[in-house]
């Protein structure tokens, strides 16, 4: 058997399975009777190629399942790259729901809130008066002239 031969059987595999002919159970029995067939002929296993066509015939009915509902019947869906793009176009990513609290407003940013105008004349008065009151400590305590008194008996 030469791949000509062999992609014809695939070939005809096919036809029967769209046409409903070849039931799921009968067509793994032929799909593996025809690589033996070709191993057992030719001393080794098909091109990949082929394999990859008997790999896909025996997927047939997921692949062919365009049903946009298959996640929900199927535990692990097969998508085509149109249906894969489509599922990711239309999920929403858990990093847009990071920065929203419960009752759906964003939260404050984590920084200070800016003073007024009132808070910052109030602040200036007193470290204004803080540096009275460090000044004047400086002079009472800093080194003082000693002053020698004689008191008279």
């Amino acid at each position: 058997m030469n791949n000509e031969q062999f992609n014809d059987k695939i070939n005809e595999l096919w036809a029967q399975t769209k046409a409903g002919n070849l039931p799921r159970p009968s067509r793994f029995e032929a799909i593996e009777a025809l690589t033996e067939e070709y191993f057992a002929a030719r001393g080794k296993m098909p091109e990949a190629g082929a394999l990859d066509r008997l790999a896909t015939l025996c997927l047939y009915e997921e692949l062919s399942d365009d049903t946009p509902w298959k996640s929900r019947s199927n535990e692990y869906p097969i998508n085509s790259d149109r249906q894969q793009e489509e599922i990711e176009k239309n999920e929403v990513g858990m990093q847009a729901l990071g920065y929203v609290n419960n009752d759906g407003k964003k939260p404050q940013s984590a920084g200070r809130r800016k003073r007024t105008d009132y808070e910052n004349t109030k602040a200036n008065r007193s470290r204004s008066r803080n540096a009275e009151r460090r000044r004047r400590y400086r002079e009472f305590t800093k080194v003082q002239p000693v002053v020698i008194s004689h008191l008279i008996p």
